[in-house]
């Protein structure tokens, strides 16, 4: 990829550059094209004053794009769900498996993200970054055909977590016991609200 000609404000922007490239090029991948990225984010520090050219603030982020397995509603549920456990899953090895990752919906913070799938990232009740779908219209000015999923996560916040504590148990002292459980809840209820009481 060539040399950007401005500061971005998010790392996604190259990616999903990346990712139309791939596209026109015909790349095809079992299970869709998957891409991140390790790189710098620049940002204007709040409080500038009018006329006086404002601070930056660099920030070293990963950018994670995928794609959805179709255009469906259920496939791009499905895209969600594969972002999720690929983020669980770095939190965990960077974290380790005792990690508290909350991810709550909330309202985008740039109108390239579809409202009804957005999430914020915290790792320990601090900010880690974000998770979404983007908005039709930012899928076909990429020119992409299927709908992707992207999510980009501070560095900085990740690998203060690092290394993992270990976490050490006495073995149980009786056999265990599978179980199987269906819990049914109402529509709005939370996993963080279900986690919190069991």
């Amino acid at each position: 990829r060539g040399v950007e000609p401005a500061l971005r404000p998010s790392v996604l922007t190259g990616l999903l550059a990346c990712r139309r490239t791939n596209q026109h090029n015909g790349v095809k991948q079992n299970g869709g094209v998957r891409l991140f990225e390790l790189s710098a984010a620049f940002a204007e520090k709040p409080g500038a004053v009018k006329g006086q050219p404002a601070d930056s603030v660099e920030a070293f982020n990963i950018g994670l794009v995928l794609d959805c397995p179709g255009r469906s509603l259920d496939d791009v549920r499905t895209g969600v769900r594969m972002m999720r456990g690929a983020i669980e899953s770095l939190v965990a090895t960077l974290a380790g498996d005792a990690a508290m990752l909350g991810v709550q919906p909330a309202t985008p913070h740039a109108s390239a993200f579809d409202g009804a799938a957005y999430a914020k990232l915290t790792l320990a009740g601090k900010d880690l970054g974000y998770f979404a779908t983007l908005e039709k219209s930012v899928l076909a000015s990429f020119d992409l055909a299927v709908p992707v999923v992207c999510a980009e996560i501070s560095l900085a916040a990740l690998v203060a977590h690092y290394p993992p504590k270990s976490k050490v148990v006495l073995p149980p002292a009786f056999p265990g016991v599978d179980l199987d459980v269906t819990l049914i809840f109402k529509e709005g209820v939370r996993w963080s609200a279900i986690d919190s009481a069991i």
